[in-house]
């Protein structure tokens, strides 16, 4: 279990939640703590309009790619392949090949992880070398060198790929070597640099002969790098079909609202019927009539409140959207998601405490505080339907754009007057705001909970600071 907070943009938040394949379910549930008149006209549909998640798989696992591949490296080897079946084959060999990408982008990543030694660094950089090598020499070269009709889909990915482990191993061992946060050796430093001198070389080639430009702008290279990251990572994301669920309740309410105003209509009616049949006829006319009016009126605002009552109390405990996970034609999972605004003392416990704890500077007391409350709940599929999956666990991706929020603060800009100066001077600066996020991740074998303080300004985020680490509690 665990959690990695981040500041996305000027108005978005990010925290990558990660939910291994052995859970059944764990719920991610965020806190969002300010004062009362800034959260007091926060719209529920607005909120997930600001709420953008993306889910993907964890990891890369080798055996659902690599026979894939083996079977493809033979055939380039046999030359057969004219034989190819685009149908059956070109869409699974490209996506073994992005996997096999997204795989080895992972183990480049941790070249420059924090903890790792100098032989760890260079055992893993032989082991990502050799693969990079194998590669190339199996595939990127045989496609360059055969004209046997190997589809164009095919060509294009495994160029892709070369291109993009190029750009990131190229990239980690740059800054490696310019960090120098680890010592390394004489000999292995050279290594790399030969690396970097080559792997120079290689590009220029790869770039003549697929007719790319030597040099774009810096502008044009990172657009070129974000389009290949989506393009490598496209296999490892998780379709997801997000349905709100207040239509449905809406119509649930209103017929039990309509049941319990008929139902109050009918006793009214024939209370009255009831009542017709005395002896005094005016008197029974009179009352008839307004047991009648009465059941009229009463029919309407028993339908009205009894629904507004039902939804007011229930929507609290029934989810805002539902959404199914798909990979393929598996379902591999659902989530449900709530929304709700409460008051500070409406806490979990344990949430309140860390809230306590680290309360903001003024005492958490000094304010009217007011609680935006976002939870979500992921359960997995039965753990049989992994084995055919490309991935270890999920990981959630949720960024949350506070920018309408921001824009209910006060203007930012202020005026003070320089207390130590000789003469009045007046300074201009802006003011910040703090808002507190607490977030608590819950599964059938721990509880983690963490704390972040945004600064803000009106329209978006200056920063965001750690105040309780996350940590595992329970």
């Amino acid at each position: 279990m665990k959690i990695h907070s981040s500041v996305h943009n000027s108005t978005q938040l990010e925290f990558e939640h990660y939910i291994t394949a052995d859970s059944k379910a764990q719920d991610f549930e965020l806190f969002l703590i300010a004062p009362k008149r800034y959260l007091k006209n926060i719209d529920r549909d607005q909120f997930f309009k600001d709420l953008n998640i993306l889910v993907r798989f964890t990891s890369v696992r080798e055996h659902i790619f690599i026979g894939q591949l083996r079977e493809f490296a033979t055939l380039l080897k046999s030359k057969k392949t004219r034989h190819v079946d685009r149908v059956k084959v070109v869409k699974p060999l490209c996506e073994a090949l992005l996997l096999f990408g997204g795989k080895l982008v992972s183990e480049i990543k941790r070249i420059r992880s924090n903890g790792k030694s100098a032989s760890q660094i260079q055992k893993l950089f032989e082991g990502i070398g050799r693969q990079l090598n194998e590669f190339r020499v199996e595939y990127v070269a045989s496609l360059g060198s055969t004209s046997l009709g190997v589809p164009s889909e095919v060509r294009d990915c495994c160029n892709m790929v070369d291109e993009y482990l190029s750009s990131n191993l190229f990239g980690e061992v740059g800054k490696l070597l310019r960090d120098r946060k680890v010592a390394l050796d004489d000999a292995f430093t050279e290594k790399l640099e030969d690396f970097l001198r080559s792997e120079v070389k290689y590009r220029i080639r790869f770039k003549a002969n697929r007719g790319l430009q030597r040099q774009g702008s810096s502008h044009e290279v990172l657009s070129r790098l974000s389009l290949l990251k989506k393009r490598i990572g496209s296999p490892l994301y998780i379709r997801s079909n997000r349905n709100s669920q207040d239509k449905f309740y809406r119509n649930i309410f209103a017929a039990v609202g309509a049941s319990l105003a008929a139902t109050w209509s009918l006793m009214a009616e024939g209370q009255a019927y009831k009542l017709a049949e005395g002896e005094d006829y005016f008197f029974r006319t009179g009352l008839v009539a307004f047991l009648i009016v009465v059941a009229y009126v009463f029919k309407d605002r028993i339908k009205e409140n009894s629904r507004e009552l039902m939804r007011a109390k229930m929507m609290r405990r029934l989810c805002d959207y539902k959404t199914n996970l798909q990979y393929g034609n598996s379902n591999i999972g659902k989530v449900k998601e709530w929304f709700d605004l409460s008051g500070l003392n409406e806490l979990p416990e344990e949430v309140q405490t860390l809230y306590l704890i680290k309360e903001p500077i003024l005492g958490a007391q000094a304010f009217d505080q007011s609680v935006l409350a976002y939870r979500r709940r992921s359960e997995c599929a039965p753990a049989e339907i992994w084995d055919e999956l490309p991935g270890n666990g999920i990981k959630e991706i949720i960024r949350l754009d506070i920018g309408s929020f921001a824009s209910r603060l006060d203007d930012s800009e202020k005026r003070l007057i320089a207390e130590d100066a000789p003469e009045m001077e007046v300074i201009h600066t802006s003011r910040r705001y703090n808002v507190d996020i607490l977030i608590r991740v819950r599964n059938e074998y721990q509880v983690g909970l963490g704390h972040y303080r945004l600064n803000l300004v009106r329209g978006g985020i200056a920063s965001m600071k750690e105040v309780g680490e996350f940590r595992i509690v329970a």
